[in-house]
C-alpha cells in the first residue's frame, strides 16, 4: 500500500502539474502523503507531527476546488482530523 502511494505520487503529480491550478497538485500532494503516512507499520511522534503537517496543507489547499468547480465535493474530509488522535 505504501509503495503503492509512493509510486502514484512519482507518476500522478507530474501528469497533472500544468494542466491545474498549483494548489489543486498540491492539495493531491497533501493527500496522497497522507495515506502513506497513515499506513506505515511503526509511527512515532514524528510522523504524527508530520501527519498533522500534512493535514495542515491538505486544509490549506482544499478550498481551490470550491473555486474552479463550485459543485466539487470532497466527502468524509473531516475524518482525517482523527487520525491522529485515534492512532
Amino acid at each position: 500500500m505504501g509503495d503503492d502511494s509512493k509510486a502514484l505520487m512519482k507518476v500522478f503529480l507530474p501528469a497533472i502539474e500544468g494542466h491545474v491550478p498549483g494548489d489543486m497538485v498540491r492539495v493531491f500532494r497533501a493527500l496522497l502523503e497522507f495515506c502513506y503516512l497513515v499506513q506505515c507499520n511503526v509511527i512515532t511522534e514524528d510522523t504524527l507531527n508530520q501527519i498533522q503537517d500534512t493535514l495542515g496543507h491538505f486544509h490549506r489547499y482544499h478550498k481551490i476546488f470550491g473555486l474552479v468547480i463550485p459543485t466539487f465535493s470532497l466527502p468524509r474530509q473531516h475524518s482525517m482530523t482523527h487520525y491522529v488522535y485515534m492512532i
